[in-house]
């Protein structure tokens, strides 16, 4: 635990990225990854997560709220994404290898949608959507 203004502690678990992000700064060797660096890594993170809809197994009120990852993403992505169903997470590792093996992100999108993952991805989307209460229309 960390100590805050006022001496009131604060769990790491649930710092926000700016704050994990200056603390990484001071505490690690120069060899590490600079700041641009991490907060290009926590943007793709967040961007990924939220395109996988990991908002939506977060206890976090923020998160289900904004419908986008709030937390600290290399806290949340690694916890949340095993919950996900197994055919979303054969999509993302899809993703990614079909990229390795020189697809472009259009190419392999296009392969998976049209294989297993792509339509337990649709179904997840799916998922999602039905769990939510209906947004209230303001007058």
């Amino acid at each position: 635990m960390t100590k805050r203004a006022g001496g009131a502690l604060a769990d790491p678990r649930h710092c926000d990225e700016a704050e994990a992000t200056t603390k990484i700064e001071k505490e690690t060797p120069m060899t590490q990854r600079t700041k641009s660096e991490e907060q290009s890594f926590i943007d793709a993170t967040r961007g990924w997560g939220d395109i996988l809809c990991l908002w939506r197994l977060c206890p976090r009120t923020a998160c289900v709220r904004a419908r986008a990852c709030k937390g600290n993403v290399r806290d949340c992505f690694p916890r949340h994404f095993k919950l996900l169903p197994q055919g979303v997470q054969e999509w993302f590792a899809g993703l990614g290898q079909a990229q390795n093996e020189g697809a472009s992100f259009d190419e392999a999108t296009e392969w998976l949608d049209a294989e297993g993952p792509g339509q337990a991805l649709r179904a997840w989307y799916v998922a999602v959507e039905q769990s939510l209460p209906a947004r209230r229309t303001v007058r």
